[in-house]
C-alpha cells in the first residue's frame, strides 16, 4: 500500500494538459502560507457606505484620501459620470453643487496633491480641492488625459487626444497652493515652470502611465519607458523595456513596481528593470482565447492571508487571480443557479487601514475580506479540480481510502453544512459526487474518511462547497494499491 497527496490547491494551469496531471481549475479558491485551501474573500458592507445603490449605473472608479475620505465614480463609459462622497451610510452627490455630470472616455484616474484631488477622465482632468465639494475643470489647459500622476509636487498626466507621444507635467506647487498644478505649457527645462517630455523609445503612441515614488512609468503598445526627476532636463527617461500593453487599465501597482497584461497577452510584472512574466505557461492558452482583451483592468488585493494580484475581463466575464506563493486561480460571482462574472468593478486600498473597498456592476459598494463568506449576502461557491494523477506509474491502480482534513463544527445551528468530493477516470463520466460532512456545532474531529473507490489507471478529481459558513480543506490524501497491468 502507498499514500500520496491529492494535490487540491488555488491552481490553474489550463494552457497544460490535465492528462499529464497539471492543474485544470480552480474557482474562488485561495492558500494560506500553511497551504490550507480556503475561499476567496467575500465582500461585506461597510457602515459608512450606503447599504443600498448608489445610484443606476456601476462604480467605474474609487479613491481613499489622505484625511479618509472616500469616493466613488458611477456611470457608463463613454459618457457621463458622477462623483460620490461616501460618509454616514449614505452618498453624496459632488457633482450636485456644480449641477452637472463629468464627462469621460474611460475609466477615471485620481491623483492627490495636498491641495486638490486631480481626476483624469479620458477627456478632462477635473479638480476637487481637498475637503470640498466644488468641483470643477483644472485650470492652465491641461492636456485631455486618461492618466494623472502626483509626483515631486507636480501633477503629470499623458495627452490622450492630440499628441499622444507625449507626457505633460504642471509647474510645482507646495502645501494646499493650487496655482502651479494650473500651468501647464511649453517644453522647458526650468525646473519652476511646466511642459512636457515625450516618449519615443520605441514608436508608440501613449497608452497609461503610472508613478512610484521616484519615477514615472510610461507603456505603449510595444514598450515601456521609465523616466526620472532630472535637475536639468525636468524628467529624464533611464530605460526602454519592449514590453508594451495590451490593456490601458490592467496596470496595477505592486508597491514599487507594477504589474500588466502586455502586447503578446501576459501578465507580467517588472520594477523597470527586471521583467518577470507570470503567467506562461499555465494559463497562456487561456489568454490567448479570450476575443477582446482591451477592457481588462487590474487591482491588487491585501487582507488577511491573500496578497493576490486580480485581472477581469469584463466582455469574457472571467477575472484571474495572481496569488503569491498559490498560483492562479479564478474568481468569479454566482447568482444562485450559476457562474456569473465578478461583481467587482472598481477598487481601492485604504493606505492607513488596508482595507479594500470595492465598488460593484450593480452600483453597490463595500469591502472585500476574508472575513466575508458572501458578496454582499450572495453566497461564493469555489471547487477546484486537480489534473489526471497517475501516481508514476501506468498500471492500474486501487483506491483503497482517501481522506480529507477539514475545518469542521463551526456552525452555530444544528444543521450540518457539507462540501462534495467527485472523481473520473481516463475522461470519462464522472462519478456520482460524495457528500462530505463539515460537521454540526461542536464536532471538531477533523478527518472524513471514504473507502473502496474502485480501480483507474488515471485518475481526476474535483472538490466543491457551496455554502456560506466557515470553510478550510486543510489536506487531501490518497491510499492506494498498484495492480497489475
Amino acid at each position: 500500500m502507498s499514500e500520496a497527496v491529492i494535490p487540491f490547491g488555488s491552481s490553474q494551469q489550463s494552457g497544460l494538459d490535465p492528462l499529464a496531471s497539471a492543474q485544470a481549475l480552480s474557482i474562488n479558491v485561495v492558500v494560506d502560507s500553511a497551504g490550507a485551501m480556503l475561499r476567496r474573500p467575500g465582500i461585506q458592507t461597510v457602515d459608512e457606505f450606503p447599504s443600498s445603490a448608489i445610484d443606476d449605473h456601476p462604480v467605474v472608479s474609487m479613491y481613499v484620501d489622505a484625511a479618509r475620505r472616500r469616493y466613488a465614480i458611477t456611470g457608463t463609459l463613454p459618457g457621463a459620470v458622477y462623483l460620490y462622497e461616501l460618509d454616514n451610510g449614505s452618498a453624496f452627490n459632488v457633482l450636485d453643487f456644480t449641477n452637472s455630470a463629468m464627462s469621460a472616455s474611460a475609466r477615471p484616474v485620481f491623483a492627490e496633491t495636498e491641495g486638490i484631488l486631480a481626476i483624469a477622465t479620458g477627456r478632462r482632468i477635473y479638480k476637487l480641492p481637498v475637503g470640498t465639494k466644488n468641483i470643477a475643470l483644472l485650470g492652465g489647459d491641461p492636456p485631455k488625459a486618461s492618466h494623472v500622476v502626483s509626483q515631486k509636487q507636480r501633477l503629470v498626466a499623458n495627452d490622450a487626444v492630440d499628441n499622444k507621444t507625449r507626457v505633460h507635467y504642471s509647474a510645482p506647487a507646495s502645501g494646499g497652493s493650487v496655482s502651479g498644478h494650473e500651468q501647464w505649457g511649453a517644453q522647458v527645462t526650468s525646473l519652476g515652470t511646466s511642459g512636457f517630455f515625450t516618449a519615443e523609445g520605441q514608436p508608440d503612441v501613449i497608452r497609461a502611465i503610472a508613478g512610484n515614488s521616484s519615477e514615472i512609468f510610461v507603456w505603449g503598445p510595444q514598450s515601456l519607458e521609465v523616466f526620472a526627476p532630472d535637475n536639468n532636463l525636468i524628467y529624464a527617461p533611464t530605460l526602454v523595456r519592449e514590453f508594451g500593453l495590451s490593456a490601458t487599465y490592467s496596470v496595477v501597482k505592486d508597491d514599487q513596481s507594477f504589474a500588466w497584461l502586455d502586447n503578446r497577452r501576459r501578465f507580467v510584472h517588472s520594477d523597470g528593470r527586471q521583467v518577470n512574466v507570470l503567467s506562461t505557461p499555465d494559463i497562456a492558452k487561456t489568454l490567448q482565447s479570450i476575443s477582446d482583451v482591451s477592457d481588462c483592468f487590474g487591482y491588487r488585493v491585501v487582507t488577511g492571508h491573500v496578497d493576490a494580484v486580480v485581472w477581469t475581463f469584463p466582455s469574457d466575464g472571467r477575472s484571474f487571480a495572481y496569488q503569491r506563493g498559490g498560483g492562479w486561480s479564478q474568481w468569479m460571482g454566482y447568482d444562485g443557479n450559476t457562474w456569473t462574472r465578478l461583481a467587482v468593478n472598481a477598487h481601492v486600498s485604504s493606505v492607513d487601514s488596508n482595507a479594500n473597498f470595492v465598488g460593484t456592476t450593480g452600483s453597490r459598494v463595500g469591502q472585500m475580506t476574508v472575513n466575508s463568506n458572501t458578496d454582499l449576502g450572495d453566497a461564493v461557491p469555489a471547487y477546484t479540480t486537480t489534473g489526471f494523477l497517475h501516481r508514476n506509474t501506468n498500471n492500474r491502480k486501487h483506491c483503497r481510502r482517501i481522506r480529507l482534513g477539514l475545518r469542521r463544527g463551526q456552525v452555530s445551528s444544528s444543521t450540518e453544512p457539507f462540501a462534495l468530493i467527485k472523481w473520473r477516470d481516463d475522461e470519462g463520466a464522472w462519478s456520482t459526487p460524495l457528500r462530505v460532512g463539515l460537521g454540526a456545532s461542536g464536532d471538531r474531529f477533523p478527518v472524513v474518511s471514504f473507502e473502496g473507490l474502485g480501480v483507474y489507471r488515471r485518475r481526476q478529481w474535483h472538490f466543491s462547497f457551496h455554502g456560506t459558513e466557515d470553510f478550510a480543506l486543510v489536506s487531501a490524501t490518497e491510499e492506494y494499491d498498484v495492480l497489475g497491468v
